[in-house]
């Protein structure tokens, strides 16, 4: 968090990237966060596997993160970005 004057303003992150499995995939998470930063899209990157999808989520509506890019072990080159309700594909 940023001190302003009297108050704190927190840093904002456009959006998550992270993996749900088995495995942490840490370089397809970090080359589709290098692709976001590239166009001005701020990201972070969530590496704990042990977390479920709906834990995630809800760490991302705690930190007003607008969007969850998601990448499944069993789905080898597509990741799914979420926007509350709103669901698109595209390929790596």
């Amino acid at each position: 968090m940023e001190k302003g004057s009297d108050y704190l303003v927190p840093q904002l992150t456009d959006a998550l990237v992270c993996s749900v499995g088995h495995r942490a995939m840490t370089n397809e998470l970090l080359t589709i966060a290098r692709d976001l930063w590239s166009v001005g899209i701020s990201a972070d990157i969530y590496l704990d596997i042990s977390r479920s999808l709906e834990e995630i989520k809800d760490h991302c509506r705690e930190n007003h993160i607008s969007y969850l890019v998601v990448k499944k072990d069993s789905e080898s080159s597509v990741f799914r970005v979420r926007r509350y309700f709103l669901v698109l594909y595209f390929k790596n």
